[in-house]
């Protein structure tokens, strides 16, 4: 969903520039819509890969409610999505040429790239661009209000009862104590934003490298565990159904 509302703002960063300027600022048509996806069988996925849990104690789902009210307040979902979205989108279009690896077999003196960034290049051919994207970013925020609206309900009861059940009464009071104090109220405050925050994105990123060189001795070990037992057996084709007339 969100990676669709960053593509919406791209695709309207990117617009078909045309030989005659427009005389209005006038937003990209919206694209066609692909088939609704089967809701029904999502659901039922669902259900299988993350089964109902029991229901927590009362009393401590009670506590876990007033935990949550303040690890998730009202439109702070919203708020942390469309920040990180918006600043990675300020970040590419001031993105150049030159900040892409080259691609193989092509010249790669500084000469042969351009430096102008994304948002230079697009205000040159769309002198409305600055304009069709603050309409756009507008519309995109109050898009994420709505769907805060809808998620975040269904966030916090989901929260409440996964902490109900890993923490029990003594635990959630001083957690509890904790948050109704001022520093508690601020990291209540700040804590979805943290999981969108650039250092820890680049914190993630840094591990990568060390991930893919160890990659192939874990793919080795993981065979190895089963390498003593017979090949499974290839897998038959679909039969054709044949009914008789």
């Amino acid at each position: 969903m969100f990676a669709t509302m960053l593509g919406a703002l791209v695709a309207t960063a990117v617009p078909t520039v045309t030989t005659t300027a427009p005389k209005s600022v006038i937003i990209a048509p919206a694209t066609k819509r692909s088939a609704a996806p089967d809701m029904a069988a999502m659901v039922k996925m669902f259900d299988t890969l993350f089964p109902p849990q029991p229901d927590p104690d009362p009393a401590r789902l009670a506590l876990a409610r007033t935990t949550v009210t303040t690890l998730v307040p009202t439109d702070s979902f919203g708020k942390a999505v469309g920040e990180m979205l918006g600043g990675m989108f300020e970040r590419v279009l001031e993105m150049r040429e030159s900040d892409f690896p080259a691609p193989k077999g092509k010249a790669t003196s500084s000469k042969a790239r351009s430096t102008e960034t994304l948002h230079q290049s697009l205000v040159a051919k769309d002198p409305y661009f600055d304009e069709r994207m603050r309409l756009t970013r507008a519309a995109v925020t109050k898009e994420f209000i709505m769907y805060s609206a809808i998620i975040e309900p269904q966030l916090r009861e989901g929260i409440a009862r996964s902490v109900a059940r890993r923490f029990d009464e003594r635990q959630l009071a001083d957690i509890n104590a904790f948050f109704a104090t001022p520093s508690g109220k601020a990291l209540g405050n700040q804590f979805l934003g943290l999981w969108f925050d650039p250092d820890l994105m680049r914190s993630m990123m840094k591990a990568m490298p060390a991930m893919i060189v160890v990659m192939p001795g874990s793919m080795e070990r993981i065979a190895a565990a089963t390498a003593h037992l017979p090949k499974p057996p290839k897998r038959e084709p679909a039969a054709k159904d044949k009914t008789t007339k």
